[in-house]
């Protein structure tokens, strides 16, 4: 409950803006001033790492602690879900963001369902530059998590306009908050709107800290990185990330995830917004049951308690309770490079994909567990071009299967393209190797069907 009270608060500065990017930003900003109540006594966040910098050293010590506890603690007991959850809420505390990211995926993999876990893997990307994998597993947990907590979720994944219009509409529906206005405000400046900002940072900013406030989200927006950003949001040190330790790594393989991967594929036509575009209203629905979950894979052993730490998932409410949105990340460009990999993305409930067109028979089974899935492509020629491309970069490739399973994903068709033959753990460490060269993939047992499947149209050795 404490992990999930913080998570919702990191979530808390992130909603969509409405407004069209006119002249019509000033007139907004003024309306949405009236009736604005200061709140003198309001406890500012302050500036982006300052309650940091004053004391890296005795931060990283207390993180570390706290650290080398929770790795035990899950090499104890390692078909915990609550244990693995718990060490990526230490991770993030420590600002060991991919490690974090790691964590909270195995936390998944064994059935964690809760929206704590999946507003710190959020965090997680977004602190490791994986911003296109938290806006998708932000929009999968939508309706779980305030509009306003959401708000500042997709700010720092670089959607700060979507921010804009979604606090906007919070604010003119009543909920006039000092928190609210001021993630607003640091939204309005992340997404270049200095004059909008400081209309409604000064309902709660005092006069003599205006300036400097909105100077300072000014900087953030132009020349912060995502690490450094999220870092002083949580109050996390900055520092590098060694992964998490490969003893404490999965084992077997794991169950019932309640996560639904989404497509993220070229830039023509994708099926999740591209990160520097606004993306599309979702619908508000209620989260579906989560009964309704993708294909699990089995766990060894029911996950046994873990033994409680010191504030665990402090870097989660930081996140939530901070007032004033602190950092957001400046939109990127959308995509270049002719794939982008499918991520898993946690949702309350992944849902059936719909018959649209008949099933097609799948290809005999590869070699191996599991596979490596490497892009997204709107049509199967782009596909298997694709994986001609995908061997050039990477030699290793050629001695993989090509797998290739069509797919629809709201209403589109896409083919998947991925190489097979791996077991968990190799899958898995050529996802980690892919990752540390900037690109994306996604990992996944071979008798688990992704949301949207239609079944594989193509598969093939890679070296014929």
């Amino acid at each position: 409950m404490q992990a999930h009270k913080l998570m919702a608060r990191h979530l808390a500065k992130l909603n969509r803006r409405v407004l069209s990017r006119t002249g019509m930003h000033s007139a907004m900003a003024a309306a949405l001033a009236v009736g604005c109540v200061a709140a003198p006594g309001f406890a500012l966040a302050g500036a982006i790492g300052s309650n940091v910098a004053g004391d890296q050293g005795q931060v990283s010590r207390k993180a570390e602690k706290q650290v080398v506890a929770a790795e035990r603690a899950v090499a104890k007991q390692p078909q915990s879900a609550e244990g693995r959850a718990r060490l990526g809420q230490t991770y993030l505390s420590a600002g060991r963001f991919v490690s974090a990211s790691t964590s909270f995926e195995d936390a998944v993999s064994l059935g964690d369902k809760t929206p704590s876990t999946a507003l710190g893997m959020a965090l997680s990307y977004i602190g490791s530059n994986r911003n296109a994998e938290a806006v998708t597993l932000l929009g999968q947990w939508r309706d779980a998590i305030p509009v306003g907590d959401y708000a500042l979720a997709l700010a720092l994944a670089g959607q700060p306009s979507q921010a804009v219009s979604l606090l906007s509409d919070v604010i003119k529906q009543g909920d006039n908050t000092p928190k609210n206005r001021q993630n607003l405000a640091y939204a309005f400046a992340l997404d270049g709107h200095l004059p909008e900002a400081r209309v409604i940072a000064s309902q709660d900013v005092p006069l003599e800290q205006l300036d400097a406030r909105i100077s300072e989200w000014a900087l953030q927006a132009s020349v912060g990185s995502q690490q450094s950003r999220v870092a002083a949001l949580i109050g996390a040190p900055l520092r590098s990330d060694p992964g998490q330790p490969a003893q404490l790594a999965l084992a077997a393989p794991a169950a019932a995830p309640a996560l639904a991967a989404n497509d993220t594929p070229a830039p023509a036509a994708q099926e999740l917004p591209p990160v520097g575009a606004d993306a599309p209203v979702l619908a508000m629905a209620e989260p579906q049951p989560r009964t309704d979950a993708a294909a699990p894979e089995p766990v060894a052993a029911d996950p046994a308690p873990v033994p409680a730490l010191a504030d665990a998932s402090s870097a989660v409410r930081a996140f939530v309770s901070n007032p004033v949105v602190q950092d957001v990340a400046a939109p990127i460009p959308a995509p270049q490079r002719m794939a982008r990999a499918e991520r898993v993305a946690l949702t309350p409930a992944a849902a059936k994909p719909k018959s649209a067109a008949p099933r097609r028979a799948a290809a005999p089974a590869a070699a191996g567990t599991h596979v490596v899935q490497l892009g997204s492509f709107t049509t199967e020629a782009g596909a298997h071009r694709a994986w001609g491309i995908f061997v050039r970069q990477d030699p290793s490739l050629k001695d993989r299967e090509l797998r290739i399973t069509q797919a629809t994903v709201n209403g589109r068709q896409y083919w998947r393209v991925a190489a097979a033959g791996y077991d968990m753990a190799s899958a898995r460490s050529k996802c980690s190797s892919l990752r540390g060269g900037g690109k994306d993939c996604l990992a996944y047992a071979t008798k688990r069907e992704l949301p949207g499947a239609l079944g594989a149209v193509a598969q093939r050795l890679a070296r014929r």
